[in-house]
């Protein structure tokens, strides 16, 4: 089929090129010269008697109309003008020329998977080159680096870049002092991760780092993860930096208390024994309610810490021991911080009147997680309602045909028409104050309404 194309165009593209003085013969060949042309892709065609045609501005023109959309459509050129082949010109590789692989010591990141070097390059060419491919910002500045072939290897110079052989390995090392580190990762603590073995190492280095990001712990060495000094700079900068110490520090008290103390859900990388530490659990808990999801599950049913938790986070009453759940006043204070928490109540608390009416008024559609007698108490509906109208759809069949319980739900959410019982989307004023917050709410209005001219009108205009 693309073949038949290539033939269609041949001569319409032949008179073009020879239009522009390319080719003024009929079989495609340049006048006055006999030397082979070369293709839109810069390659010789050659035909298959021996003699070369040189078609290049044919091909340029045809290649340029086809090329893009039709698969093969050099090759498919070459056949439609009666050529055999098209033979590609590739640039020779420079003698001498070596493939490697450039990587940073320390974090290991590779910088350039492949860099191909040719004799003339020098060092300072090669340090230029790594340094513009650095994406991620492994070095700081070329100058400031040392390089190696391979690990452990020699140090590569001008004099020893003749070593280089292909598939090695040219290594990026530091050559910057302590004190100019250490005023980098002052200001950027996760620049430790770029550090050489010698700087990572230095107990002083790091400790720079923690204080200015304590997250940076995790690109200090074994040694100092385990160095109390330094693991506490940490956790006093950021108490998330807790998983980074060693197992023995995370079972040591003024190290855990520090991190709970910045970040209460550290506890979750607390030792289990600390997990169940009366003292440590409620200093978590006073940071961040929700770390009673860490705590022993002895202290999960210690209605001091629990009370604590869900006056600052209402949902950790989810984590309580299924007795506090039955408790009225951690239940209470639990919907007072936040409606939804009455999913975690007993099933006796949210038939609780006062209990749920809190919920509900901080949260409306917590009526969802009522108890089906409240489901159909007026006063508990009107007031989940007037807060968030979708809660319409939790309430009994009863109070769905309610007007002035679904006036109150459309007018606060318009969607709530949905929900509403028949007989109400088929009120006129129901249905107006509906569309006019949101004329997509005539989706649920009752048949006749829908084609209200007034209805109409009023969702047009919203």
């Amino acid at each position: 089929m693309f073949e038949s194309k290539y033939l269609k165009y041949k001569t319409k593209y032949l008179n073009l090129a020879r239009q522009r003085g390319g080719v003024d013969k009929k079989d495609g060949t340049q006048a006055g010269e006999g030397g082979a042309g070369k293709d839109e892709g810069g390659g010789v065609i050659k035909d298959g008697a021996g003699s070369n045609n040189t078609l290049g501005n044919t091909t340029r023109v045809i290649g340029r109309y086809m090329h893009g959309f039709v698969p093969g459509a050099k090759d498919l050129l070459a056949t439609a003008l009666g050529v055999r082949q098209a033979v590609p010109l590739v640039p020779p590789e420079i003698p001498g020329t070596r493939t490697v692989s450039v990587q940073a010591v320390g974090s290991g990141k590779v910088i350039i998977p492949a860099l191909k070097l040719i004799p003339t390059t020098t060092v300072n060419d090669i340090k230029q080159k790594i340094f513009e491919h650095d994406i991620h910002k492994t070095i700081q500045h070329f100058q400031s680096y040392r390089l190696f072939i391979g690990h452990g290897g020699a140090e590569l110079t001008d004099l020893t870049r003749g070593d280089i052989v292909d598939d090695s390995i040219i290594v990026v090392v530091s050559n910057v002092d302590k004190d100019t580190f250490m005023r980098t990762v002052a200001q950027d603590g996760n620049a430790l991760q770029n550090a050489p073995p010698e700087l990572r190492n230095d107990k002083d280095v790091v400790m720079a780092a923690v204080k200015q990001n304590g997250s940076a712990l995790r690109y200090a060495p074994d040694e100092l993860k385990g160095n109390k000094d330094v693991v506490m700079a940490a956790v006093m900068n950021n108490g998330f930096a807790l998983p980074y110490a060693s197992e023995e520090l995370k079972g040591d008290r003024d190290v855990v208390v520090t991190a709970v103390t910045r970040n209460g859900k550290a506890l979750r990388y607390a030792s289990p024994a600390l997990k169940g530490d009366r003292d440590v659990v409620m200093t978590a808990v006073m940071n961040d309610g929700i770390a009673l999801v860490y705590a022993s599950e002895g202290l999960q049913d210690d209605r001091d810490i629990v009370m604590v938790a869900v006056s600052h986070y209402g949902g950790a009453l989810g984590y309580a021991s299924l007795g506090l759940q039955d408790d009225r006043d951690i239940v209470m204070t639990a919907v007072r911080q936040d409606g939804r928490a009455l999913e975690y109540a007993s099933f006796g608390l949210r038939n609780d009147r006062n209990i749920v009416m809190t919920a509900v008024r901080q949260y409306g559609y917590a009526l969802r997680d009522a108890s089906p007698a409240l489901k159909g108490d007026r006063d508990v509906v009107m007031t989940a309602v007037r807060q968030d109208g979708y809660a319409l759809s939790y309430a009994s069949e009863g109070l769905n045909d309610d007007r002035e319980i679904v006036m109150a739900a459309v007018t606060q959410y318009p969607f709530a028409l949905e929900h509403a019982s028949e007989r109400m989307r088929d009120d006129k004023n129901i249905v107006m104050a509906a569309v006019t917050q949101n004329g997509k709410a005539l989706r649920y209005a009752s048949k006749a309404l829908r084609t209200d001219r007034d209805v109409i009108a009023a969702s047009r205009n919203r």
